[in-house]
């Protein structure tokens, strides 16, 4: 389905269909960013051990930045 016709669906629905498809395209944009957090968020918790290596005096003077 394009675009135009997908526009063309919604714009004869009730005002109140039209509300309900709003907060289902607001659901699904919710979980998509929150899969992406999640998904940010085991790769840094995979990562934290290599960093760990990095730990020494040598590097301290970065840690201020």
């Amino acid at each position: 389905m394009g675009r135009e016709e997908l526009l063309d669906k919604i714009e004869h629905l009730s005002d109140e269909h039209k509300n309900q498809v709003l907060e289902l395209v607001e659901l699904l944009v919710h979980q998509e960013y929150t899969d992406e957090q999640i998904i940010v968020s085991q790769i840094s918790k995979l990562s934290e051990p290599s960093f760990q290596e990095w730990d020494n005096e040598e590097d301290e003077i970065y840690d201020s930045l």
